[in-house]
């Protein structure tokens, strides 16, 4: 059986929380455990230490944000969530296609750009999320794909769509 999702469009605002929440963890955490003690020894002991904090907040945050960004926002399978886009399964695997609606040649068809296809064996994991579910791509693919909860007219599809991924490749849900 095969299932397609109507078109769909992640916001940046959702990808960028999704990606720090996946992969910069560490970073932020790392930046927060520098910040903080800076920040309290700025107020309290020597204004130089006020300097130390900006530093932190102003060049090193932004470099780790722009780290994160060019190594995982920038992969194929991960920036894909941001342009209009449309998901296929079927017994073969997963197929992303990215559509064009305002340039179409055939009126209300979209027009589609590009299609890439990812075998279930290459999904890594599958994690539920406030609002869908967002699907991790092992090597080579990498990255993510999100699949919200309301993705395909009828809703009952969702869960026939994850036990397609779960019989595809041995994975674990998490919450």
């Amino acid at each position: 059986m095969a299932y397609r999702s109507d078109i769909l469009r992640m916001s940046p605002r959702k990808m960028i929380s999704t990606m720090i929440y996946l992969y910069g963890t560490v970073p932020v955490a790392t930046a927060a455990a520098l910040a903080v003690p800076a920040l309290a020894l700025g107020i309290f002991l020597d204004i130089r230490w006020l300097v130390v904090f900006l530093m932190i907040i102003f060049l090193l945050v932004p470099m780790a944000m722009s780290f994160l960004y060019f190594y995982h926002g920038l992969r194929p399978s991960t920036a894909s969530n941001t342009s209009l886009h449309r998901l296929h399964f079927d017994n073969d695997g997963m197929k992303v296609s990215i559509v064009d609606i305002e340039h179409s040649e055939k009126g209300d068809d979209e027009h589609v750009i590009v299609t890439r296809s990812y075998p279930f064996s290459s999904v890594r994991s599958v994690m539920t999320s406030g609002d869908g579910v967002i699907i991790l791509l092992a090597t080579p693919y990498k990255g993510f794909l999100w699949l919200p909860y309301d993705a395909f007219p009828i809703r009952e599809d969702i869960r026939k769509v994850l036990d397609l991924i779960r019989h595809g490749q041995t994975i674990y849900i998490s919450k």
